[in-house]
């Protein structure tokens, strides 16, 4: 009997993902009648150091190591492979996966430890190279490999989706969530669930699966009613991670999450769902996105616009999923009070700086206003953008550099410093410079942290619809006369660091993305944008740092020479959570205007900027009302956030001592990377008297 080992490192280590891609593997093949059982290893689902991962297997009795490959794990499963070859040179080591680059003829001559990559769905190839090892075939015979001497004509698409990984496998699985959860370091889990595979779209930055620009491949319906069923009644999932492409691209995928939804109120499980959502569904992905919210299984809708020009999505074919058709869906969220965050891609061809503020402005103009994450423009291997072609069309300039995958390394529960891993990103293009690219970078990560964090929200809201400063002007004036001005020389040297930090990360091949925040000397690497939100929120003993709110303060009433303002940038300065915070006593604030109905109206307000002869004039509102008499409001809150749901949310440092206590202020202000804007301000309160 043939012994297999799989290996598919999680992105982090925090948590355990259900192995899908091991379980995808084993079902097809002890499906197969034509070979021989086989001796199936527990698989390698950590992602931590190689002799860990490897600790108590038995190395020399491994006959093939399978190795699924992503941008966060490859570099983890090349040592993993070195070392299982080290030890067992005859040990077969086939990679799949959408991260090992295909139309690289010397990738097995740069890793000798691999003998075998296969493209396209692996678990027929993966099944018919066990099949020739059994039967001392040569693997030449197997379709869908790349191999050093020849790459294998590809098979039929595959549709083999009658067995369910988790149907076909159920006390396994139970057996595996009893030693790795119940009785495990960690007791939380994800699992990753297929309903269709492939996606129609062709977005050159996208490599899902290596199975974009194809049909839509559905799994029959009867299987996964079932295998929800067993996921609530009897796996009771913490986090049900559907992980296709388009989640609302067919109309059976309302009816799914309906029933999903409907379990969730019979059982309490799944605790949380996540889900890519559908691109050119909006109508549909609305409902779905209300259905999940009202049981509380979403606490936020995802809007993955990359770009809010049609212009620039055209120039990474986008084309068939018009931005204009977003704008709609988002209204009718904000109408329901369903919180939004958007995706933005910074760095594609047709860009440039001027471009990209309109972007990130517009997103807020259509009334996103509690989160917008940046994503840099990285080159998948197998992505329409890496090859030859589109490259040189759009004179595509890279630089390979080290960063920490989603910046997890920084979370608390992180068991395991994992070193960073590196990806290809693109710095220049025909439409913008290397400088440009500086820019856009640093434009970008003052307005996630300014605008998402509730620094300057307040106030831009103010002057966007009652003075009829557009978003845009807004912040591109913020930018470039405040934080770039050296009068202001706080601010301008948040900026000056962010600038040399990205400077070294395009001139530096050994530099990395993220950086420290030294004042809290934790050995933990923070995104830009975190180490910008930190330092200009608290001083070095963890106080509201006066020195940029004076400086903000200044050069907004200069600027705009509005008293009201200063009331409103008080109040603001007030609303943000410090150290010396205990809910047990809780905090009053004096409010001499009715701030709270303001904020609120303009959070849901959503504006189509994109409208022939938009007039800005014609969206504004009155000032909010002043009260006769000052009034106080008191808040106790003891959770982070507007909204109910989610993690890490209780604000309990007021209960801690020394190091514990800054170490939990500091975790609940910057480890959420969404919905972030509202944790550092109160939420929840009542007005108790007038003054």
């Amino acid at each position: 009997m043939k012994t297999v080992l799989i290996s598919q490192p999680n992105i982090y280590d925090s948590k355990v993902f259900m192995p899908l891609v091991f379980l995808c593997l084993k079902t097809y093949t002890d499906s197969q009648d034509d070979i021989e059982p086989v001796n199936w290893l527990d698989p390698l689902f950590r992602n931590t150091d190689v002799d860990t991962m490897l600790q108590g297997i038995d190395l020399k009795s491994i006959d093939i190591l399978g190795l699924s490959c992503y941008d966060w794990n490859w570099n983890l499963n090349l040592k993993i492979a070195k070392q299982v070859k080290k030890v067992n040179p005859t040990c077969l080591v086939v990679a799949g996966g959408p991260h090992p680059d295909w139309k690289d003829d010397k990738l097995l001559e740069k890793h000798t430890q691999l003998d075998a990559i296969v493209y396209n769905d692996g678990e027929r190839p993966f099944a018919e190279i066990i099949k020739a090892v059994q039967q001392g075939q040569p693997l030449d015979t197997v379709n869908n490999l790349i191999l050093p001497h020849t790459k294998t004509p590809p098979s039929s698409v595959f549709k083999d989706f009658e067995l369910s990984p988790w149907l076909e496998n159920k006390e396994w699985i139970l057996e595996f969530k009893r030693k790795y959860i119940t009785e495990g370091a960690n007791q939380h889990f994800t699992l990753l669930w297929e309903t269709d595979r492939g996606c129609p779209f062709k977005c050159s930055f996208c490599d899902w699966g290596s199975a974009t620009n194809s049909k839509l491949r559905r799994f029959p319906n009867e299987r996964l009613y079932k295998e929800i069923d067993f996921f609530v009644n009897e796996l009771k999932v913490d986090v049900l991670y559907h992980v296709g492409a388009n989640l609302g691209i067919l109309p059976r995928d309302l009816d799914i999450v309906k029933y999903i939804c409907q379990k969730k109120k019979e059982t309490n499980y799944p605790k949380s769902f996540q889900y890519s959502t559908s691109k050119n569904t909006p109508e549909r992905t609305v409902e779905i996105a209300k259905e999940l919210y009202n049981v509380k299984l979403l606490k936020k809708h995802v809007v993955s616009l990359q770009h809010t020009m049609q212009s620039v999505l055209d120039c990474v074919d986008r084309y068939n999923i018009p931005v204009k058709r977003q704008i709609p869906m988002i209204r009718d969220l904000n109408e329901a009070k369903m919180p939004c965050i958007s995706q933005m891609i910074m760095g594609m061809p047709g860009d440039n700086y001027e471009y990209w503020i309109k972007a990130l402005t517009d997103t807020i103009e259509w009334g996103i206003h509690f989160e917008c994450r940046i994503y840099d423009f990285q080159l998948l291997p197998n992505a329409p953008a890496a090859q030859p072609g589109y490259m040189d069309k759009w004179k595509i300039e890279t630089r390979t550099r080290y960063h920490f995958i989603n910046g997890y390394h920084k979370f608390s529960e992180q068991e395991n410093a994992i070193a960073p891993t590196s990806s290809e990103f693109i710095v220049k293009t025909n439409t913008y410079s290397i400088d440009n690219w500086l820019e856009m970078k640093m434009f970008g990560k003052i307005f996630m942290a300014l605008h998402g964090g509730s620094i300057t929200k307040w106030t831009s809201m103010f002057c966007r619809n009652t003075l009829g400063i557009s978003y845009y002007d807004f912040y591109k004036d913020l930018y470039e006369t405040f934080f770039k001005n050296e009068n202001y020389q706080y601010a301008n040297s948040i900026y000056k660091q962010g600038h040399k930090h990205f400077q070294d990360f395009l001139n530096n091949n050994d530099a990395i993305d993220e950086l420290q925040i030294p004042v809290l000397n934790n050995g933990r690497y923070y995104q830009l944008e975190e180490f910008i939100l930190w330092n200009v929120l608290y001083n070095d003993q963890y106080g509201l740092n006066e020195t940029f709110w004076k400086e903000f303060e200044s050069y907004i009433l200069e600027k705009y020479k509005d008293p009201i303002l200063k009331e409103l940038i008080d109040f603001n300065k007030n609303m943000l959570f410090t150290l010396d915070y205990d809910h047990n006593h809780g905090k009053q604030i004096e409010c001499t205007y009715n701030w709270f109905d303001y904020i609120d109206f303009c959070t849901w307000n959503c504006s189509d900027n994109t409208e022939d002869n938009f007039d800005i004039s014609k969206t504004l509102i009155a000032r909010p009302e002043k009260y006769a008499n000052a009034r106080i409001w008191k808040t106790t809150d003891t959770k982070l956030g507007a909204f109910p749901m989610g993690p890490n949310q209780d604000s309990t440092w007021g209960n801690k001592h020394g190091n514990e206590k800054i170490e939990m202020f500091v975790n609940s202000i910057l480890v959420p990377t969404y919905m972030r804007g509202t944790r550092t301000v109160f939420n929840r309160g009542n007005y108790i008297k007038e003054k």
